[in-house]
């Protein structure tokens, strides 16, 4: 005849038989329960970025045109005619896009918060 202990501990169930959702099943919880903080908010934080590196890049005096000629690309395509504020622009979109290794991830661990506190504000 088993214990007690023994017939209590079969009936309860264990944490290790309780199945925890898969990394997809995790993502598809997450996009379900926060895609219009998320993308309300990473959105935002792209277009800043954006405006920021476009900013420092005018303010600082950095020539796109002067960069893309070191880089050898007047060999390729003539650039001598090639406004010099949208080629910043674009320099601007590509270093924007680097600090995305950064900025995703905050964004992902940020956006709960955000989503709190936003529904807790309507």
């Amino acid at each position: 005849m088993p214990s007690p202990t023994e017939t209590e501990s079969a009936a309860k169930p264990k944490k290790d038989d309780e199945k925890k959702p898969g990394k997809l099943q995790q993502i598809k919880m997450y996009i379900k329960e926060y895609k219009w903080v998320f993308l309300a908010y990473w959105t935002g934080t792209w277009a800043a970025g954006a405006v920021v590196c476009y900013g420092a890049l005018e303010v600082t005096g950095v020539d796109g045109i002067g960069i893309l000629r070191y880089l050898g690309s007047d060999n390729i395509y003539d650039i001598s005619g090639w406004n010099p504020k949208i080629v910043n622009g674009f320099l601007a979109i590509e270093i924007n896009e680097f600090l995305e290794l950064v900025r995703f991830p905050v964004i992902l661990a940020t956006t709960p918060k955000l989503a709190k506190w936003w529904r807790s504000e309507k």
